[in-house]
């Protein structure tokens, strides 16, 4: 096994609660060595958060560009809905389309591209259960209907709506095409 398989399985495995997990462990041990340092420099708790996650999907980006990787992260119990976290809760909207939240959620399509990508049945399997995470589908919804979010963000959740259209059953396909074709129409 290589060093970035073996690394891959070790994240997956410790990473197996979530990145927000592990982000509020990290950020609740921070915050109790030197909670005075922060908040005299500033910095949120949110804000704070929101860094450890935009650097756990650079790791993550940088795992899932190898098919072995994908493979481990797929079987990996409750990554995936991790990783469609920023599109179920609507990270983007709430602050305003602020830099972090952004960066996160391009972050998050990237690497849901990258895993979908998968060959084989990896790759169906992961169009499957995106496609059935209603919450997903339409954080993407809004961001294609939203005009306040940037055009790399739109481009990489349209990208992702087709690759779902690409790698799941008929039904799935028609649903998804009626789907898409409405939030076109709408934008």
């Amino acid at each position: 096994m290589s060093c970035t398989h073996w690394l891959c399985c070790r994240v997956c495995s410790s990473v197996t609660g979530s990145l927000i997990d592990v982000s509020q462990q990290q950020l609740d041990e921070d915050c109790a060595a030197d909670k005075l340092t922060k908040l005299q420099t500033g910095q949120s708790a949110e804000n704070y958060s929101k860094l450890l996650m935009d650097k756990g999907f650079d790791i993550l980006h940088k795992l899932a560009a190898d098919k072995e990787n994908c493979r481990a992260m797929s079987n990996s119990q409750g990554l995936l809905s991790k990783v469609v976290a920023p599109l179920s809760s609507n990270l983007v909207h709430p602050i305003d389309h602020d830099a972090t939240s952004t960066s996160i959620v391009a972050k998050s399509l990237q690497v849901l591209s990258l895993l979908m990508a998968s060959p084989a049945e990896t790759g169906a399997q992961l169009c499957s259960q995106i496609s059935n995470d209603k919450e997903a589908i339409q954080g993407m919804e809004r961001i294609l209907s939203c005009r306040g979010c940037s055009e790399d963000v739109r481009i990489l959740t349209n990208k992702v709506l087709t690759q779902l259209g690409m790698g799941i059953d008929e039904e799935s396909l028609r649903v998804n095409k009626v789907l898409l074709g409405d939030i076109l129409r709408r934008g």
